[in-house]
């Protein structure tokens, strides 16, 4: 039986952005096929508003074992071991500060966190370790895990990473897509293996996922209003689409975002428009049960596109740009839409409208379009198939084999 460790700073319970759900969703069909899983991770999440750490506990639904302290001063810490499903866990989170954990750890923290994980490894002697964040604890965890003769995989899940020297103790690096594999080739001159992300239909896909006009459909959907995702462009389409068809209503779904992000886009909702919002949940099925159609208007270089994926095989018709991964997701199941290279994650430019126009012509003609609708809906449907749990885990298990 092949022992595998998941390592990260980041906290695969996060439930605010794809990274963690797909790392979840794949060590948990790794143990089900047979794989001996464990993780060992840090309690940061992508959340605006963390939650605590025993609230991720209860709303994922694991089974906590043990609670234990240690540390001192800054490197103090809270841990907890849990089993999630066929995985033996432990998250550990430091007792110092505001209790809220952030994305790049504090030298004392990481320092008691590390030797936490050399411990870890050293008891359980895994054969394969993964990890994923390019900050510097994370080329510690390589470097201790390969020091303990445990083979290193580096799972990259967006297109941050840019310094070469962080592989120096990678055995192998695994992208979601063949766009991310060419960024790394190019940019780092690695030979990356590109697997899928695995999704777990049976938390997305409702019931209606083939019917085109069940009454439940009625949302122009957006996930995950952050800049990134393009929230301000979003902004900006509800704006130009109210304008001439007030009746299609817009349902924004919290990610690592809240939707008062849109606030900050220099746009409040106004009486009258068809503007609803709902909160991030572990089961997304709820909220394509009632998507008639969904925007993507990234302004990130996606690596991949979960949204897109899922979306797709929720039988949920998809309007996305064509930043990084996006076009190999979506492919011929959706429209793609070029976005004006000024708008970016950090820029401070703001859409106008003929940058919306394009968004509302899509938008409008998929709803009043039938025959379209159906068709990019089937083509979803079939295209999802390359994102089956039997499918990407034959890849997982070849890959990491």
């Amino acid at each position: 039986m092949t022992r595998v460790l998941f390592a990260s700073w980041h906290w695969y319970l996060d439930q605010s952005n794809g990274a963690s759900i797909t790392t979840r969703e794949t060590l948990l069909a790794l143990a089900r096929r047979g794989w001996d899983v464990k993780t060992f991770c840090g309690a940061a999440t992508d959340f605006s508003a963390p939650p605590s750490v025993d609230e991720i506990l209860t709303s994922s639904g694991v089974a906590v074992k043990k609670r234990f302290d240690g540390g001192v001063g800054e490197g103090a810490f809270r841990a907890v071991s849990y089993r999630d499903s066929g995985v033996e866990s432990v998250v550990v989170a430091p007792r110092s500060g505001s209790g809220v954990v952030g994305a790049v750890p504090s030298r004392p923290a990481g320092a008691a966190f590390l030797q936490l994980f050399a411990e870890t490894s050293r008891r359980l002697s895994p054969d394969v370790v993964l990890t994923y964040g390019g900050y510097w604890l994370g080329g510690d965890i390589l470097k201790l895990a390969k020091q303990s003769g445990a083979k290193t995989v580096a799972w990259l899940h967006n297109l941050a990473y840019r310094n070469a020297g962080y592989f120096r103790d990678v055995d192998l690096t695994l992208v979601p897509s063949e766009f991310a594999a060419d960024v790394y080739r190019k940019r780092l001159g690695l030979e990356p293996v590109a697997v899928p992300p695995l999704i777990d239909w049976r938390k997305v896909r409702p019931e209606n996922a083939e019917e085109d006009e069940d009454d439940a459909r009625k949302f122009v959907l957006f996930v995950n209003p952050s800049v990134g995702k393009g929230a301000p462009l979003f902004a900006k389409i509800v704006e130009e689409t109210n304008k001439i068809r007030p009746e299609i209503p817009f349902l924004v779904v919290e990610g690592s975002a809240a939707s008062s992000a849109l606030a900050r886009c220099d746009w409040e909702r106004r009486d009258g428009w068809n503007l609803f919002r709902a909160a991030n949940t572990s089961t997304p099925r709820e909220f394509y049960r009632v998507a008639k159609l969904a925007l993507i208007p990234s302004f990130f270089e996606e690596s991949f596109g979960r949204v897109a994926a899922e979306a797709l095989g929720a039988g949920v018709p998809v309007v996305a740009s064509n930043r990084g991964a996006l076009p190999e997701t979506v492919g011929d199941a959706g429209i793609l839409l070029d976005i004006p290279e000024r708008l970016t994650p950090t820029s401070q430019e703001k859409p106008t409208a003929a940058d919306a126009a394009p968004w509302v012509d899509a938008i409008i003609s998929l709803w009043d379009g039938d025959e379209r609708r159906k068709a990019l809906r089937e083509n979803g449907l079939q295209r999802a198939k390359r994102w089956t749990e039997e499918r990407v885990v034959e890849l997982y298990d070849a890959a990491l084999r």
